[in-house]
């Protein structure tokens, strides 16, 4: 059995690569391909890495063999007339060299400037964040707020639309807009 897709909290998944490689592990995987968004994950071979060490004098049938590679899902911007969406190209390597690194940070920063429009754009016509019982400009700094654990490259328009229905004066703007 391979994983050749999922996500950890690097990007946008919900569990750490600890919890996904021991997963992994668990049922017998043999390739796993961690395809975070416009981000590297190294932890994932490392911790598979690390795996085989402790398990290195037991036999196959006790401890299973398990391979990983770096892959990531690189945002590209897609036009096509009828939708403004991203879409992702995935890439992979046994090993990215540090100029990728900086191609994908650019990609990121870009994401964060991209966010941080659309929350102006928001607060320009209105729009407020409801926090620890609040309401909060729409800006960059208080999404990051509302979000924490979430670092600025990773926010996206899911995290826009909950702090937007969140705020019941958002919905009604929002019905009066549309």
């Amino acid at each position: 059995m391979y994983d050749l897709h999922f996500h950890t909290t690097h990007s946008d998944g919900v569990n750490s690569s600890q919890e996904m490689v021991d997963a992994a592990i668990s049922k017998w995987v043999r390739l796993l391909a961690c395809t975070e968004h416009d981000i590297v994950n190294r932890e994932v071979p490392r911790l598979v890495s690390e795996f085989h060490s402790r398990v290195e004098n037991l036999y196959f049938q006790q401890a299973p063999y398990i391979d990983a590679v770096e892959w990531v899902e690189v945002s590209v911007g897609h036009q096509d007339g009828e939708y403004n969406k991203s879409m992702h190209i995935a890439t992979y390597s046994r090993h990215f060299e540090s100029e990728y690194d900086d191609f994908l940070t650019r990609i990121r920063d870009g994401r964060v400037e991209k966010i941080k429009l659309q929350c102006d754009t928001l607060d320009s016509h209105g729009f407020r964040i409801l926090f620890s019982g609040k309401i909060v400009p729409f800006s960059l700094a208080n999404l990051l707020a509302r979000f924490p654990l979430v670092p600025p490259d990773n926010l996206n328009n899911a995290h826009i639309n909950e702090v937007i229905i969140e705020n019941p004066e958002n919905v009604v703007l929002l019905i009066s807009l549309t």
